[in-house]
Protein backbone atom coordinates (compact mmCIF):
# COMPACT_ATOMS: atom_id res chain seq x y z
CA UNK A 1 0.00 0.00 0.00
CA UNK A 2 1.15 3.29 -1.07
CA UNK A 3 0.29 6.65 0.51
CA UNK A 4 0.98 9.88 -1.36
CA UNK A 5 -0.02 13.20 0.77
CA UNK A 6 0.46 16.48 -1.06
CA UNK A 7 0.52 19.73 0.72
CA UNK A 8 0.71 23.47 -0.41
CA UNK A 9 4.07 24.75 -1.18
CA UNK A 10 5.85 26.08 1.66
CA UNK A 11 6.73 30.06 1.21
CA UNK A 12 10.16 31.96 3.14
CA UNK A 13 8.26 32.19 6.55
CA UNK A 14 7.42 28.93 6.69
CA UNK A 15 10.74 27.07 5.52
CA UNK A 16 12.40 29.41 7.90
CA UNK A 17 10.38 28.05 10.75
CA UNK A 18 10.79 24.39 9.83
CA UNK A 19 14.54 25.38 9.78
CA UNK A 20 14.74 26.81 13.38
CA UNK A 21 12.87 23.86 14.50
CA UNK A 22 15.47 21.19 13.17
CA UNK A 23 18.17 23.48 14.56
CA UNK A 24 16.50 23.40 17.64
CA UNK A 25 16.37 19.69 17.81
CA UNK A 26 19.76 18.70 16.55
CA UNK A 27 21.56 21.14 19.09
CA UNK A 28 18.90 20.53 22.37
CA UNK A 29 20.85 17.66 23.47
CA UNK A 30 24.20 19.55 22.64
CA UNK A 31 25.09 16.11 20.56
CA UNK A 32 25.26 18.89 17.37
CA UNK A 33 26.85 22.11 17.07
CA UNK A 34 26.38 24.70 14.29
CA UNK A 35 29.20 26.63 12.98
CA UNK A 36 28.00 30.44 11.72
CA UNK A 37 29.43 29.40 8.60
CA UNK A 38 26.65 26.74 8.40
CA UNK A 39 23.92 28.66 9.59
CA UNK A 40 24.85 30.94 6.66
CA UNK A 41 24.72 27.82 4.33
CA UNK A 42 21.23 27.05 5.36
CA UNK A 43 19.71 30.45 5.26
CA UNK A 44 20.62 30.04 1.14
CA UNK A 45 18.19 27.55 1.07
CA UNK A 46 15.49 30.07 0.42
CA UNK A 47 17.67 31.48 -2.42
CA UNK A 48 18.27 28.93 -4.51
CA UNK A 49 15.40 27.93 -7.04
CA UNK A 50 14.99 24.49 -5.76
CA UNK A 51 10.87 24.30 -4.05
CA UNK A 52 11.98 22.62 -1.02
CA UNK A 53 9.61 20.65 1.21
CA UNK A 54 9.29 20.22 4.89
CA UNK A 55 11.01 16.56 4.41
CA UNK A 56 13.55 17.77 2.29
CA UNK A 57 14.54 20.50 4.85
CA UNK A 58 14.44 17.61 7.57
CA UNK A 59 16.59 15.24 5.49
CA UNK A 60 19.34 18.19 4.65
CA UNK A 61 19.65 18.35 8.45
CA UNK A 62 19.66 14.47 8.92
CA UNK A 63 22.33 14.17 5.87
CA UNK A 64 24.30 16.89 7.46
CA UNK A 65 24.42 15.04 11.13
CA UNK A 66 25.42 12.05 9.24
CA UNK A 67 28.38 13.76 7.40
CA UNK A 68 29.49 15.23 10.45
CA UNK A 69 29.59 12.19 12.76
CA UNK A 70 31.40 10.53 9.59
CA UNK A 71 34.08 13.07 9.29
CA UNK A 72 34.52 13.06 12.98
CA UNK A 73 35.37 9.11 13.19
CA UNK A 74 37.34 9.55 10.11
CA UNK A 75 39.27 12.05 11.66
CA UNK A 76 39.87 10.04 14.90
CA UNK A 77 38.06 6.90 14.77
CA UNK A 78 38.97 6.80 19.20
CA UNK A 79 36.77 10.22 19.94
CA UNK A 80 34.83 9.54 22.72
CA UNK A 81 31.06 10.53 21.78
CA UNK A 82 30.67 12.33 25.22
CA UNK A 83 33.74 14.32 24.27
CA UNK A 84 31.32 17.39 23.07
CA UNK A 85 28.71 18.05 20.25
CA UNK A 86 29.62 17.14 16.76
CA UNK A 87 29.99 20.30 14.95
CA UNK A 88 28.28 21.07 11.61
CA UNK A 89 30.66 22.95 9.41
CA UNK A 90 29.12 24.58 6.01
CA UNK A 91 30.59 21.67 3.89
CA UNK A 92 28.17 19.26 5.28
CA UNK A 93 25.40 21.46 4.98
CA UNK A 94 26.15 21.68 0.99
CA UNK A 95 27.24 17.71 0.57
CA UNK A 96 23.56 17.09 2.22
CA UNK A 97 21.81 19.11 -0.03
CA UNK A 98 23.69 17.76 -2.51
CA UNK A 99 22.49 14.23 -2.02
CA UNK A 100 18.57 15.55 -1.61
CA UNK A 101 18.76 17.18 -5.09
CA UNK A 102 20.49 14.41 -6.61
CA UNK A 103 17.91 12.11 -5.25
CA UNK A 104 15.10 14.31 -6.87
CA UNK A 105 16.87 14.41 -9.75
CA UNK A 106 17.10 10.87 -10.25
CA UNK A 107 12.95 10.63 -9.35
CA UNK A 108 12.48 12.92 -12.18
CA UNK A 109 14.30 11.41 -15.27
CA UNK A 110 12.74 9.11 -17.28
CA UNK A 111 15.74 7.01 -17.58
CA UNK A 112 18.10 6.04 -15.42
CA UNK A 113 21.08 3.38 -15.76
CA UNK A 114 19.09 2.03 -18.45
CA UNK A 115 15.59 1.86 -16.82
CA UNK A 116 12.65 3.88 -17.25
CA UNK A 117 10.81 5.87 -14.91
CA UNK A 118 7.56 3.24 -15.19
CA UNK A 119 10.25 0.10 -14.39
CA UNK A 120 11.66 1.42 -11.22
CA UNK A 121 8.38 2.30 -10.13
CA UNK A 122 7.71 -1.26 -10.68
CA UNK A 123 10.55 -1.93 -9.11
CA UNK A 124 9.54 -0.06 -5.63
CA UNK A 125 6.53 -1.60 -6.10
CA UNK A 126 7.46 -4.86 -5.77
CA UNK A 127 11.03 -4.39 -3.52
Amino acid sequence: MALVVHFDRLDEVARAKIRGNCIKRMCEDNRFAMTEQAKSEVAKLDKDDYDWSGREINSVFKNACDFAQWARAKLDANVDPRSGPVEIEDTHIKEAVEVIHGFEEYLKKDDYEGKSKAAREKEDLIG
